[in-house]
């Protein structure tokens, strides 16, 4: 198991990569670009956002990264076998047993923390 962006740079250097999402689904990882309500320069780190959201340099990040972009524009400035790469894009099969973590409840904090603390034990 590995994050795809990872796992292509494997499969570049000759390693034997398959991508499978199991029947019942897997979870979505996405990463977001944020700024922070007491950010002392918003307005340049909207025009960052903003640069790193054009086409052409999501395009370009992609290719560097080999992580998926999320501006569907993009795909426009992928050599075709990255815009093929099931792990980057997969196909709408695929994609439909996708799904985000939620956000549990509140009164269920006390039972994630519970929960994290052992498996942190377990991990050490």
């Amino acid at each position: 198991m590995a994050w795809v962006g990872d796992a292509l740079r494997a499969a570049k250097a000759g390693q034997p990569v398959s991508f499978e999402v199991p029947q019942e689904g897997s979870v979505l990882f996405i990463d977001n670009l944020v700024i922070p309500a007491g950010a002392q320069h918003p307005r340049e780190a909207h025009r960052f956002i903003d640069y790193l959201m054009q086409p052409k340099i999501a395009a370009q990040i992609t290719a560097a990264t080999l992580y998926p972009s999320g501006n569907a524009d993009a795909a426009g400035f992928l050599d075709p076998a990255l815009r093929q790469q099931p792990g980057l894009y997969p196909d709408r099969d695929t994609s439909l047993r996708l799904f985000a973590l939620e956000t549990p409840p509140e009164k269920l904090r006390p039972v994630v923390d519970e929960i994290w603390k052992a498996f942190r034990g377990a991990s050490h």
